[in-house]
């Protein structure tokens, strides 16, 4: 095996970068793939714009020869990864479209309705609040005009609320 000081050069990019950088590849001499992560990534973007057809096609006759392996498969990784498709663990859960990321902080006399932060999450806010920044405005319109009386109300930032919930699965 090549000694590479845990270094090396890129074929794509020409960058000296740290090993971690790289796929293991058995075929190669010193063990790791000759393009960086970030080029292959590229190269696999590119490749699926250019050829999305010939990619779906392909996806799809290898669902269809293997359906049990797949189902299999899918089921072994939401199990170990019970958030890592949020829309779908919503959907196995019982919520319908959305996931509420707090419980109601508000006491009861307070009305609350609950607001989207984004396309799966809710939180409650007071009833009041919300229903001053409904009306004419867009979905993200009306998501940015109440992120900062969020944030102030829950003294959280609006990423923070996603992470949080992300990182409880």
């Amino acid at each position: 095996m090549k000694e590479f000081n845990g270094y090396k050069k890129c074929w794509e990019c020409e960058q000296i970068l740290p090993i971690f950088m790289f796929y293991k590849d058995k075929f190669q001499v010193d063990g790791f793939h000759h393009k960086c992560k970030d080029c292959c990534s590229e190269n696999n973007k590119n490749y699926y714009k250019e050829n999305k057809e010939k990619v779906r096609r392909y996806n799809k006759e290898y669902r269809e020869r293997n359906k049990e392996e797949v189902k299999k498969r899918n089921r072994e990784y939401f199990k170990a990864n019970p958030g890592a498709n949020r829309k779908a663990y919503a959907k196995r859960a019982g919520y319908q479209d959305s996931i509420e990321l707090f419980d109601n902080p508000f006491p009861s006399w307070i009305e609350v309705e609950y607001h989207h932060i984004d396309d799966y999450h809710v939180i409650p806010i007071p009833k009041v609040i919300h229903s001053r920044y409904n009306g004419k405005l867009t979905r993200k319109e009306h998501q940015n005009a109440l992120k900062p009386i969020i944030e102030e109300l829950y003294d959280i930032s609006y990423q923070h609320m996603i992470n949080r919930w992300s990182s409880t699965f």
